[in-house]
């Protein structure tokens, strides 16, 4: 059954495909993306959670394209949110709640290196692009760096956030009090990452692409961490929230060939 269904996609795919396809030559484009930040936590108690936090990115890049592949370089800004953690007393577990903090660790440079390869439709101007390569991630935040302390009180319902930005430690809330607190560091200013995505898109008169793209993107190593305690009935629990760059993006862009090339279909000029 699946070799039937990999054969029938294979079809497919030689179906709506151009043969042959010919762009080629150097483009520029810019976009924009609504991206996903995926956050875990562990406590020393052995319970975890995890949280996708919305947050951007954009961007300009430069790239070269022959016949369907392609390889493009730029420079990217994008921006992160830390969701706080809390601890839900009823069912005896800790959860990320609506509060969020940005700090300058979450604001990153990045400069990717991607692959590319294009799936031209028959009828003309549609196309698919899959893509794969690697980033480099930099933020200018001294290595292991605390850059933010945290701490919230909750109680009769109630809860209030403060942030303090100089001193090594938080005096927590007095014993009794429902609190959490935290402290967040940067790991290294440079890291490497991955990404991977398809997208789709029109081409208008060979010279300008209108496209969507799905991607999804991470970094080899971790890229955020805070230590974080909070206490319960007078229990004071620790743990660690984590961010490694995991994140899914929807990005929106356009893109300009610098010079007009014509497509062949079957080797003959249109």
């Amino acid at each position: 059954m699946m070799k039937i269904r990999l054969s029938f996609l294979l079809a497919l795919l030689s179906t709506l495909a151009f043969p042959i396809a010919g762009q080629k030559g150097f483009y520029a484009g810019t976009e924009f993306a609504n991206k996903r930040d995926y956050y875990s936590f562990v406590n020393s108690a052995g319970s975890s959670a995890d949280h996708g936090i919305l947050t951007n990115l954009y961007g300009g890049y430069v790239g070269y394209q022959h016949s369907r592949l392609s390889f493009e370089t730029g420079l990217y800004q994008f921006t992160s949110m830390v969701p706080e953690i809390t601890y839900d007393a009823e069912n005896d577990r800790p959860f990320f709640g609506k509060a969020a903090h940005r700090t300058d660790a979450n604001n990153t440079q990045v400069i990717p290196l991607r692959f590319g390869y294009d799936f031209p439709f028959r009828k003309k101007g549609f196309y698919l692009n899959s893509f794969i390569g690697l980033m480099v991630i930099y933020n200018d935040i001294e290595t292991n760096s605390r850059v933010v302390n945290w701490i919230r009180e909750e109680e009769d319902g109630n809860t209030s956030t403060g942030y303090v930005t100089e001193g090594d430690s938080i005096i927590p809330f007095p014993t009794g009090a429902m609190f959490s607190y935290g402290t967040g560091y940067a790991t290294d200013r440079f890291n490497l990452g991955y990404q991977a995505g398809i997208s789709a898109g029109y081409r208008i008169k060979d010279r300008i692409d209108i496209y969507i793209r799905l991607s999804a993107l991470g970094s080899f190593n971790l890229l955020y961490f805070e230590n974080v305690q909070y206490n319960y009935h007078d229990e004071l629990i620790s743990g660690t929230t984590g961010f490694h760059g995991n994140s899914t993006a929807l990005h929106l862009g356009l893109r300009f060939y610098l010079r007009k090339e014509k497509q062949l279909i079957y080797g003959k000029p249109v």
